[in-house]
């Protein structure tokens, strides 16, 4: 798997010792815990709900967009993506996912065919996490 390490060149922040310390965590497999994965998905709605005036008022700055039209436009579809995350999360984690994953490839074949650079990458992020997990069929999607 290829890591790309960002670097603020205006800063000069170098990001390595950063992205270092989240894959030692990430390799410490407590990520993998649908327990944990669904709990911080809830800690992650409760820090938005709480800095939603902080976002209002980001968003206003940058694209002039109401309170209203913000959370409409922005905030509620967030919200929703992470329900639905929550509430699908131990059927998307199944010992079975491969025929998931295989379902996003299926959706999109221009997509894929056109940019087989991006194929590839998402096929090995599949393979990667399949294998994590125990899948069956942790293999390339070929069309």
């Amino acid at each position: 798997m290829k890591i790309w390490i960002a670097m603020d060149t205006e800063n000069k922040t170098d990001y390595t010792a950063l992205v270092k310390s989240q894959l030692d965590y990430f390799n410490t497999n407590i990520t993998k815990d649908l327990n944990f994965r669904i709990a911080n998905l809830k800690k992650f709605i409760a820090v938005l709900k709480a800095n939603e005036d902080l976002l209002d008022e980001a968003i206003y700055k940058d694209f002039r967009k109401s309170r209203f039209e913000n959370y409409a436009t922005e905030l509620s579809l967030v919200y929703h993506e992470i329900n639905l995350a929550i509430k699908n999360l131990k059927s998307w984690s199944g010992k079975n996912c491969w025929n998931s994953l295989k379902g996003v490839f299926d959706k999109f074949p221009t997509l894929l065919e056109s940019c087989p650079h991006v194929a590839e990458a998402i096929a090995e992020e599949q393979r990667a996490i399949c294998k994590s997990i125990g899948c069956s069929k942790a293999e390339t999607y070929d069309k």
